[in-house]
């Protein structure tokens, strides 16, 4: 089983600068938060809870999800669609959930605030400048559609760690986890720009540029001792193995 974040693309060739294009509208109405009754898997973006933190979490769900064979955030999950495990976790933490997708018509029935890339055709690094962007939080967790375990405790311990950082970010085999971190948005926000308009597409490439607060496995696992909170799904063969692990789970 993979995890590593989802959708995290790729450097190829010479980077190709961009201009930078307009900030679209947002989808319609779907851009309004809505306070919704607690408890609901599917409800509007805004929840205004003693329990939960001031900070957006935003669940990119533009992936082509190509090993899968098909969009691998509508799987079935308990009779729910993977991304609203995903969206019911982040409830129980964040102030504000937003989806980015290009295609708002598939993801409505979640009644989040659903915004489209800016920088169009470019990875994942197009949905966290987008997530950026859109914010309505200061703070940022930036997450994968396809992580139905994410841990509330591990996510509370990263807010915990930002402190004068401009991001936290998780490294598990010393390899970075950018889609399941939390990011500084107004610091972040123009060196994320820069490097999409110089041609870089790797989600990553921006790290150099910030200040980063890693923290690595004998740490996190003092909150969360098996890290199930990073399992993702990019295939059949791990698919099925979430379902497996998912069902051990609730029994």
């Amino acid at each position: 089983m993979s995890l590593r974040p989802a959708c995290a693309g790729t450097q190829t060739g010479t980077p190709q600068r961009m201009k930078t294009p307009p900030i679209p509208q947002p989808w319609g109405e779907q851009h309004t938060p809505r306070i919704g009754g607690r408890g609901a898997i599917f409800k509007g973006g805004s929840v205004h809870s003693e329990r939960t933190l001031p900070v957006t979490a935003a669940i990119l769900a533009g992936g082509n999800s190509r090993r899968m064979g098909h969009n691998k955030a509508l799987l079935p999950l308990s009779g729910q669609p993977l991304i609203a495990h995903v969206a019911a976790r982040l409830e129980k933490v964040a102030r504000q959930r937003i989806i980015l997708s290009n295609d708002a018509a598939t993801y409505q029935f979640l009644d989040l605030p659903i915004y489209g890339d800016i920088f169009v055709g470019v990875g994942a690094l197009a949905g966290v400048h987008a997530a950026l962007t859109y914010a309505a939080f200061p703070l940022v967790f930036v997450v994968a559609c396809d992580m139905p375990f994410l841990d509330p405790r591990l996510l509370r311990w990263l807010y915990d760690r930002i402190e004068e950082a401009d991001v936290v970010m998780p490294r598990l085999g010393g390899r970075e986890e950018p889609l399941h971190a939390l990011y500084r948005r107004h610091r972040v926000l123009p060196k994320v720009t820069a490097r999409l308009q110089a041609g870089y597409r790797r989600v990553v490439s921006f790290l150099p540029d910030v200040n980063v607060r890693y923290v690595d496995e004998a740490e996190m696992k003092l909150v969360a001792p098996e890290l199930r909170s990073f399992r993702n799904a990019n295939t059949p063969e791990e698919w099925q193995r979430v379902l497996s692990e998912w069902e051990e789970n609730s029994m």
